[in-house]
């Protein structure tokens, strides 16, 4: 029977499982068309696991490039210079969340290259982070007014798809941009999904999907979060591009539906998603002899709120006490609004704020209900290994976390409201590290609750 004593072991395995499970080579071998085996093909990529997807491809299906562009996080370079050694690819290492001038020169590499492919088939691979680092502003804006905007929506809380839909209408590659720019290519386009409901629209600013918002939506996005009065190029910038749609719609406001030619070229798989991530996440607390008695996909929204209702799953489960050890899972990617001056990321902040509910709950209790309280451990993690401005991946927690931290100074509730949950939980050793995995499908929230 699990005990409660292992409870930082069985939540690395749990980890573990996760990363293996949704291990972006083994999605691009298990889930690519039986078509592009042993073809030949010209190869774009871009995102956080555009590497192990590029290895996938070409060393589990077979596919061969004639030449390429592949953009990635730093280290993406080494990761594939023996293949750019012996085929005809260039690979550029890039930054995120905020792009900088390496992502505009590899995003106009990647621009010449979709330009020049006449009507060969074109394979284009797509994780999360690909946003960030296809960065080409239009003529008018640049590389800072999009820096400012993503950085100011970002703090505010802004989800991926609020942010994205600003990102479509400022920048070539997006919104469409690559299919357009690539036509007459046939394009067969591979992608890992970072974005809940796996909408090809929203993951990577939907570069190669027509795109339903306008230039008015994005001014909506910016409205909604205060950020308008901050953003004045970029405002500009959309204010005269939503006129000029208001014009070619004839003053209806009706939306163009653009050339569909070239999205009649692409055909889209998603390889991989956060249902993969919580399939691999249950099979692994089974083994561990959990119950899974709750498991849940698409939790978006405020990270702290997520947190609680986690605990709070977690304590409504073990009220009356359990006979066998039981696991909730979450699977999403929520969001902070920063409103500090600490350091976290959003899985952090929502272990911190499950922790402190936890707290809580033991305060007000009493007797065997205490008892079964502190038998309730939480961690929540990113599956790309990067959680925040920060080197976690996330954190755990128990129901004893707060007192310890409280010993080495850290007191949860200035903590959380400081958004200061990296130090916080770096005081209890308690932090979960994996360095980046590879892959990017969102988070894995759980809760486990042992028997007395």
């Amino acid at each position: 029977m699990a005990l409660f004593v292992n409870h930082p072991n069985h939540i690395e395995h749990i980890l573990c499982s996760v990363i293996d499970g949704v291990s972006a080579r083994r999605a691009v071998a298990g889930r690519a068309p039986a078509s592009l085996r042993a073809s030949v093909c010209r190869l774009i990529g871009a995102g956080k696991a555009v590497s192990e997807m590029a290895v996938g491809l070409l060393d589990e299906v077979g596919c061969i490039p004639v030449s390429g562009v592949l953009v990635g996080p730093p280290g993406t370079v080494d990761r594939l210079r023996s293949y750019s050694d012996l085929l005809a690819l260039r690979v550029f290492d890039a930054d995120h969340p905020l792009p900088t001038e390496r992502n505009v020169a590899a995003s106009i590499a990647v621009e010449a290259f979709a330009r020049a492919g006449g009507e060969e088939r074109l394979v284009v691979l797509l994780s999360g982070g690909a946003s960030a680092h296809l960065a080409l502003p239009y003529a008018g804006l640049s590389l800072d007014d999009i820096r400012h905007v993503v950085e100011r929506l970002l703090k505010a809380g802004a989800p991926i798809q609020d942010l994205n839909t600003v990102r479509s209408q400022l920048e070539v590659l997006k919104g469409g941009g690559l299919a357009r720019l690539a036509f007459p290519s046939r394009i067969d386009a591979l992608v890992l999904s970072d974005v809940v409901g796996d909408d090809p629209a929203i993951i990577a600013s939907g570069p190669l999907t027509h795109n339903p918002l306008t230039a008015s939506d994005a001014l909506r996005v910016l409205d909604n979060y205060g950020v308008t009065a901050a953003a004045g190029r970029v405002v500009e910038f959309l204010r005269l591009r939503a006129r000029r749609d208001e014009d070619a719609s004839g003053g209806s406001g009706a939306r163009k539906a653009g050339d569909q030619r070239c999205f009649d070229n692409v055909r889209t798989t998603i390889v991989g998603s956060n249902v993969l991530a919580l399939d691999a996440a249950a099979k692994a607390a089974e083994s561990l002899g959990f119950d899974v008695s709750h498991r849940e996909a698409g939790v978006q929204g405020d990270a702290a709120l997520a947190g609680r209702r986690l605990a709070q799953l977690a304590i409504s489960a073990g009220a009356t006490g359990v006979r066998e050890p039981v696991c909730i899972l979450l699977g999403g990617e929520t969001t902070v609004t920063v409103r500090g001056t600490g350091v976290g990321g959003r899985n952090q902040e929502l272990a911190l704020a499950a922790a402190v509910a936890l707290r809580d709950a033991h305060r007000q209790a009493s007797g065997d209900a205490q008892a079964r309280l502190a038998r309730i451990a939480i961690a929540s993690f990113a599956t790309d290994g990067t959680d925040g401005p920060t080197d976690a991946a996330g954190a755990y927690a128990s129901t004893g976390t707060c007192a310890a931290a409280l010993s080495s100074g850290q007191a949860a509730d200035r903590a959380l409201a400081n958004n200061d949950s990296h130090a916080f939980f770096e005081s209890t050793r308690s932090l979960l590290r994996t360095g980046p995995t590879g892959t990017n499908v969102n988070d894995v929230s759980l809760a486990i609750v042992y028997p007395a």
